[in-house]
Order: structure tokens, then sequence, then C-alpha cells
């Protein structure tokens, strides 16, 4: 849950926490590693957080005011003694940039910490199977028509649209779609 409800929680989820309590919490994994990762898609990645003290904590997510990581969710919360939550930590690129930042976190709004963020934004690209096509009747055929087969791979984590143009006397199929 998001918040604090019963008086309980209220009051230990408010309480500044000793180095030994400190200790007993843990945080995985201690930096975010996103690799290269397309322009304007969404990639999250799960970021965790065990309590093993003997009470219950607030846990709040701080972008640090960075808009790439807008998306991230939920911004807080409670987690009993013995519990582990998770948050998904979502970055959202514009431009081809690497970029170099960091989250914070806070627990029970008085213990605040960040988590380094690496990542290398590239474009969305298609790559053919093929980039020249020989067409070459059998020797036997009495067929009209030849087709050949030209694989796109998409290796990026986004979706990329693609339409051909075929010049006269030639169809590609299917002549549009998305990889």
């Amino acid at each position: 849950k998001p918040h604090p409800t019963t008086q309980k929680e209220k009051r230990e989820c408010s309480t500044a926490l000793g180095p030994r309590q400190i200790m007993s919490i843990s945080t995985n994994p201690s930096n975010l590693e996103y690799g290269s990762i397309c322009i304007q898609a969404d990639v999250t990645k799960s970021f965790t957080v065990s309590n093993d003290t003997n009470q219950n904590i607030l846990v709040a997510l701080d972008t640090l005011g960075n808009k790439d990581l807008a998306h991230s969710k939920p911004a807080s919360q409670v987690i009993p003694s013995g519990a582990t939550a998770g948050f998904d930590i979502t970055l959202h690129l514009e431009g081809a940039v690497d970029i170099d930042t960091k989250f914070g976190y806070s627990i029970n709004n008085h213990h605040h910490f960040t988590v380094p963020i690496k990542a290398q934004a590239v474009p969305v690209m298609l790559s053919a199977s093929k980039t020249k096509i020989h067409f070459t009747f059998p020797p036997h055929a009495v067929a009209p028509t030849i087709s050949e087969t030209v694989l796109l791979v998409n290796p990026g984590n986004n979706m990329a649209d693609f339409k051909l143009v075929a010049p006269a006397n030639f169809t590609a199929i299917p002549s549009e779609g998305t990889v």
C-alpha cells in the first residue's frame, strides 16, 4: 500500500531508524544498467527493497526531477517487517544520448539514498537479411513469376514501422507493417 493507514504503521513509518535497523534493510540492484535502449521506448527494470527490521517502513521514490524517469512507480510503499517490495524504474529517452543519472529513495522520510543509472539510447533501426536481390529463373521454370524472401530484423526494444516501395513489375508482400 502507498501510505501507512493504521496508528502503528503511522508511528513506525515516521520514526528515524538506528544504524542496525538501516543495515537490516537491503536493496537490489545497487545500480541499474539498461544497456542500449531505443529512443522513445519505455524500458522498465525492477528495484527491490527488503525489510528485515522488526517494524514497518515507508519507502518513497524520488526521480530527482528527471523527466526520463517520470513513469517510474509506485511513488511509495509501506513494507512490513520481513517483506520485500518492488518498484518499477522506467526509463524513457527522447534523444540518442548516453545517460548517466540516478534516482533516489527515502526510508521513513529520514534516510535518503541514491541508485546510479546508466543507458545508451539508440535510434530505432531495421536491418534487412539481404542488401541485393538477384532474381534468377530456374532452368525449367514455366511460371511467369519468381520470388525472393527478405527478412527485416529489429534489434531494438521499440516497434519500427516499415514501408517498401517497389518499382514497376515488382511487388513487395507485405508492403508495409511493423517489426
